[in-house]
């Protein structure tokens, strides 16, 4: 039986009347076991814009994939790509951190170092419009790209990439301690995000989801208390602690569980259809 909201687990209907940003992760919070959307969500989706509410797609992913996933309705939303390193607020970007390309081709050199029989990782670069991906392991490359959407597979991304705002890697099997702490000594001076078992992201040193958010709070003139937020892993933790009203899904991470004020069920009992469509109630 799937597990019903707890009323308790909501903001009060007086803080809810102020409510005017709204951004959600995908992978693991907005997106089920099948990353796909539950139809119910557009509806309230709509509601909640149609009564003033800007809705954020905040994510690690670039901004192709939202493309795909919401269509029209993105020219009327706010979207966080690439764990912070893209914004765009009804098609006009605020701000985008490019890699250095020097820098970038340090990177990947390291990256591809840590590759081997056991770890058989898939390195893409991402841009707001570009993917390219690279790995001589066809496992790693096709699982990599069901999560890429547009993406083209090289046979180096170093000769094929434009303005790169990320360095996502790709391992078939879970990203283990000793793994992590080895990216981290290959790309020094920045930061390395992790959002999925599978995945990491390496950014600028000051990029998150949570500056991204504040950023486009401060030009929107929106105050945290004014803005909710739902997320489940590591790289939504500065954005949970961004805002008034945050939600962790059951499903995640226990230090994203602790930064969030709330606790929605989990992603596969579409949790934020939920939560949304009890707040509309709330709202009256």
């Amino acid at each position: 039986m799937p597990t019903l909201l707890d009323p308790t687990q909501l903001p009060d209907a007086r803080e809810l009347a102020d409510l005017r940003l709204l951004a959600i992760d995908l992978d693991g919070t907005l997106l089920g076991e099948e990353m796909t959307v539950d139809p119910r969500f557009w509806g309230l989706a709509d509601a909640l814009m149609g009564r003033g509410v800007q809705l954020c797609a905040a994510t690690g992913r670039q901004r192709g994939t939202l493309v795909d996933l919401f269509g029209d309705r993105l020219a009327r939303m706010s979207a966080i790509c690439d764990n912070g390193a893209y914004l765009e607020h009804r098609g006009r970007v605020l701000h985008a951190e490019v890699l250095d390309p020097a820098v970038l081709a340090t990177i990947v050199r390291g990256i591809r170092e840590l590759a081997d029989a056991r770890h058989h990782l898939a390195i893409a670069l991402t841009g707001p419009d570009m993917v390219v991906l690279e790995s001589p392991w066809d496992d790693a490359a096709l699982e990599a790209a069901r999560f890429l959407h547009r993406a083209r597979r090289v046979p180096d991304v170093l000769e094929d990439a434009g303005p790169t705002l990320k360095v996502a890697v790709f391992s078939p099997a879970r990203m283990d301690g000793p793994l992590l702490d080895a990216l981290h000594r290959a790309t020094p001076g920045h930061r390395v995000v992790q959002g999925h078992d599978h995945w990491v992201d390496v950014v600028g040193a000051d990029v998150d989801k949570g500056a991204a958010l504040r950023r486009l709070q401060g030009v929107l003139g929106i105050r945290p208390a004014q803005t909710a937020a739902f997320g489940d892993h590591l790289n939504d933790i500065g954005m949970l602690r961004a805002v008034g009203m945050s939600f962790a899904m059951a499903n995640g991470r226990s230090e994203a569980l602790a930064a969030a004020r709330f606790r929605a069920p989990s992603n596969t009992e579409a949790g934020v259809v939920q939560v949304l469509g009890a707040m509309l109630d709330r709202m009256g």
